[in-house]
């Protein structure tokens, strides 16, 4: 029984120091790893909401695809971080979309059949880092610190975006080198998904 737990035990070291071995190193910006820096964080965001006693996110395979990685190419195309605007947003289409993605990631009924008629609210957060020595562990920690820096930033990563029920918010995150190689841009939108007078 004893050597069973600490087979586990090295079993679980060794797979931690893997992970930080990954996570430690420097940026290769001609092998950029722009889904290790995106997961890095959404687990670093929702340490920090943790940090603070707030409700953790769930992952939006419908935002990401249809909102965060647009933005992020567009702002790939050159090397000044604003916030693109794009029209799905709030298309039936998309709300219907990220209705039935809530419903299926929660099982709440706040979600049924809120769509396309359902309230959208969206939140986002930018953040660029001009390119230096730096490993994906430490930027991802600096996206965090900077939006807590900054008042409205702030408030987008702690707000709650509870829905009555118990439905937790959402949030996906996109991280692109630009072109030139002379940026990293992160994207991080919130959002929520409700019928009316269901937010609480």
């Amino acid at each position: 029984m004893y050597y069973i737990c600490h087979m586990k035990q090295l079993i679980i070291l060794i797979t931690s120091l893997l992970t930080f071995s990954v996570t430690a190193q420097d940026i290769d910006y001609n092998n950029f790893d722009n889904k290790l820096l995106e997961r890095l964080v959404f687990e670093e965001l929702n340490k920090y909401r943790d940090s603070l006693g707030v409700v953790d996110l769930l992952w939006s395979d419908v935002m990401y695809k249809n909102v965060t990685c647009n933005q992020t190419e567009i702002l790939a195309k050159g090397s000044s971080l604003y916030h693109p605007n794009l029209d799905v947003l709030f298309t039936d289409e998309f709300r219907t979309s990220l209705s039935k993605e809530s419903q299926k990631l929660t099982g709440i009924e706040s979600y049924n059949n809120c769509s396309p008629k359902s309230v959208l609210s969206l939140s986002e957060n930018g953040f660029s880092s001009d390119l230096y020595d730096v490993t994906y562990q430490n930027l991802a920690k600096s996206s965090i610190i900077a939006w807590d820096h900054s008042i409205m930033h702030k408030c987008n990563q702690k707000h709650t975006y509870l829905v009555k029920g118990g439905g937790k918010g959402f949030v996906s995150i996109s991280a692109k080198l630009n072109n030139s190689k002379t940026k990293i841009f992160i994207i991080c939108n919130f959002s929520q998904v409700y019928k009316q007078a269901s937010i609480e």
